[in-house]
């Protein structure tokens, strides 16, 4: 039996939920993700002028293979604080996480960030 203390507590163990194991849910993930990109990229494809969804990214193609590693902690870490103050941001302005916000209809909107290596060689 838990008592109403234990009720009020609780510890995140991570800042993501990221399925360690489950191949299942690791593909759902990658499913919605891509669609969400593929939808994002289809937008601004036959889209209006000047509606265009943000779309943007950054990659460079002489990076020494020795400073991967150091420089995907770092990315990972600025792109962690980045997804975070989105979070914030969206929040606010979500009726099941801020109930006084007013409008109608019900819409579903995100940002995703993403992080690759290609050998050139």
């Amino acid at each position: 039996m838990l008592f109403p203390s234990a009720l009020r507590r609780a510890r995140l163990l991570t800042r993501a939920y990221i399925p360690r194991g489950d191949q299942a849910a690791k593909l759902g993930i990658l499913g919605t993700d891509v669609a969400d990109l593929i939808r994002t990229i289809d937008h601004n494809l036959t889209g209006a002028p000047g509606e265009a969804y943000f779309q943007r990214r950054v990659s460079y193609d002489n990076i020494p293979r020795e400073m991967l590693p150091a420089l995907a902690k770092k990315v990972s870490r600025k792109a962690q604080a980045c997804l975070e103050s989105l979070d914030r941001t969206l929040a606010a302005a979500d009726r099941d996480r801020s109930p006084g916000v007013k409008g109608t209809g019900r819409m579903r909107t995100g940002v995703g960030i993403h992080y690759f290596e290609d050998r050139i060689e």
